[in-house]
């Protein structure tokens, strides 16, 4: 809704709730239904805000906001962050203790296995390597054979049975690769001058 000159702005219900409003602003109060609940409104909320409890923040509060603002983990090398935590209480000292007692006695066990135990070890990695050839050969076979029953595999075997069918399907293979390469050159190339003047 507009007003005209006379109603209230913000400017004049300031100086009303300060008490410092001119006589005819008041006097058109009086006679402006509009103006006058208006100006009822913003004096019932004023006074609700003034009677609102004042925030009083506790000791420390300051100090608690700033914790609160620390990014949560700091810039530590990792070997530190392990350390704070190893370091942290009895228990995970105990426990990181334990696993490394654990670790090195395994690790010191195995090498004292291996080193009265050699001819068992070489004797394992010649079985290993033994039965590892003979998976190998055996898929080699099955794939073999799975190529010669192909239908396909008697026209193949026919076409490379003489080094003069070989050369021919060489060249004819090479001659075709390179076709399709100057080909996709050649339209990745065109010119596009034809289709600059037709969009003028």
């Amino acid at each position: 809704m507009t007003r005209d000159s006379l109603h209230l702005t913000v400017d004049d219900l300031d100086a009303l709730l300060d008490g410092h409003l001119d006589l005819i602003k008041l006097r058109h109060i009086e006679m402006c239904d509009e103006c006058r609940e208006f100006a009822r409104a913003e004096q019932q909320l004023a006074a609700k805000l003034a009677a609102l409890p004042l925030f009083s923040p506790e000791a420390g509060f300051t100090e608690r906001v700033m914790v609160a603002l620390r990014p949560v983990q700091e810039a530590v090398p990792i070997w530190t962050r392990a350390r704070r935590r190893v370091f942290a209480s009895r228990r995970s000292l105990a426990i990181a203790a334990s696993l490394t007692v654990a670790v090195l006695g395994s690790m010191g066990a195995s090498v004292a296995w291996s080193l009265t135990h050699q001819d068992t070890m070489t004797a394992a990695g010649q079985w290993l390597t033994s039965q590892g050839g003979q998976a190998l050969w055996v898929t080699i076979r099955g794939v073999a054979a799975n190529l010669i029953e192909q239908p396909w595999y008697n026209t193949f075997k026919s076409l490379l049975g003489s080094p003069e069918r070989i050369a021919v399907v060489t060249g004819s293979l090479t001659l075709a690769y390179l076709t399709g390469v100057l080909t996709l050159r050649r339209l990745l190339m065109a010119p596009t001058t034809g289709l600059v003047r037709a969009n003028a």
